[in-house]
């Protein structure tokens, strides 16, 4: 079971910590559904997409908050967030969770001492919008694949 407490005050890294973590208003995160699903279906293709593929897609989009934080351009394709590799074997499983567990507490840790005008600054480019909105729409993103995947897994248990 992964941690509960948030200990974030800045509120967009509170709630990209809550989707992954818990805590959240849905009271379902990734790592504790995704480590509970059985192999079997977390691997088996429904409609044409895994389970695996819907965490792995929607986690992808954390390269593009590193790269804003970093200063870099964002480099990231929804084309590419697609392509998905199956861990070999549990222990590459285990490793792909911990090295974003470990990513995504250190997004929360830097977004936490960003001053608030940085927010407010484009994404990247201009035309991509604010900081603001595109962590939001992130966030929302890993929600929305969260509970499709809920859906899926609930399916293919019966």
């Amino acid at each position: 079971m992964t941690e509960k407490i948030c200990p974030f005050d800045n509120l967009f890294a509170k709630h990209l910590y809550r989707v992954y973590f818990g805590g959240n208003w849905n009271e379902k995160n990734w790592f504790d559904f995704i480590e509970n699903v059985p192999s079997e279906i977390l691997f088996k293709e429904h409609n044409g997409k895994t389970i695996w593929q819907l965490f792995t897609h929607s986690s992808y989009y954390l390269k593009a908050i590193e790269n804003v934080i970093d200063g870099n351009a964002i480099t990231t394709t929804d084309s590419e967030s697609w392509l998905v590799q199956i861990p070999k074997n549990e222990a590459s499983f285990r490793d792909y969770i911990i090295s974003l567990q470990f990513k995504v507490k250190q997004i929360c840790t830097q977004l936490e001492f960003k001053e608030p005008e940085w927010f407010t600054e484009p994404f990247g480019n201009p035309s991509n919008g604010g900081i603001d909105s595109n962590i939001i729409g992130i966030v929302e993103h890993l929600h929305y694949h969260l509970g499709q995947a809920i859906l899926i897994n609930k399916e293919l248990m019966n």
